[in-house]
Formats: structure tokens, sequence, C-alpha cells
């Protein structure tokens, strides 16, 4: 992916990421960091976020590579680096969590019911 073909997909890969966070879904059931930690949430809903959440996980490493093809092409690979660790790595890992959070939440057979034990460690979980 060359010049503006790539600006054009960067481009579209953060509006639709901005899109998941700014959904109803996504700011009801998987924005709390609480229903994450916890795994409290609905299964019904989590399984309408997960494929567009799998389809953007997915499509991060390729974007992660075509940045970094492009901004070498100006840049020294030193300063790529730091660009992606500043600008893109925290939405990569956002990512990740959230796929990862969702995934466990739809493997489990038992849901916590409130109220939550204030004590109850992740391990527990």
């Amino acid at each position: 992916m060359k010049g503006k073909e790539f600006e054009l997909n960067f481009i579209k890969f953060q509006m639709e990421w901005e899109h998941v966070k700014n959904g109803s879904v996504y700011r009801g059931w998987a924005h709390s960091s609480i229903n994450l930690r916890m795994g409290f949430s609905n299964p019904a809903h989590i399984e309408s976020l997960l494929p567009e959440v799998a389809r953007l996980k997915t499509e991060m490493s390729s974007i992660r590579s075509a940045l970094e093809s492009n901004l070498s092409l100006i840049y020294p690979m030193w300063s790529v680096h730091e660009w992606l660790l500043t600008h893109f790595e925290p939405t990569a890992n956002q990512i990740e969590s959230l796929y990862n959070s969702l995934s466990k939440i739809l493997d489990k057979t038992a849901f916590p019911v409130r109220p939550f034990e204030y004590n109850q460690t992740l391990e527990d979980l």
C-alpha cells in the first residue's frame, strides 16, 4: 500500500474504531472497565460487537506494516518506531485488550450477578 491509498485506509481504520467506540453497544456494555473486569455483560450485545472488533484487530497488523513501510521512506527508523509507539500502539493495545475481554466474556457459561464483591480479584474471574 503506497501513498494516498495507504493514507485513506489508515483514516478509514481510525474512523471505524471511533465508530465502534461511539456505538451504543460499546458505550453501554463494553466501555465500562467494571463490566469487562467482572465479566458482566449481555452475550447478545457482545456477539454483535465482537466481529467488528475482530476485523479491526486483523487489519491492525497490515496497517502497522504499511505505516512502518511508508513512514520509513521519509523518516529514520528510530523516528518511525517512536511515532508508532506514540500514535499507533495505544489504539492497537485498546483493540487487542477489548477483543480479549469480549472473547473471555463469550467463553463464560455462568455470569456474575450484582452486587459484586468488592475484594474480588481478576484471578477469581
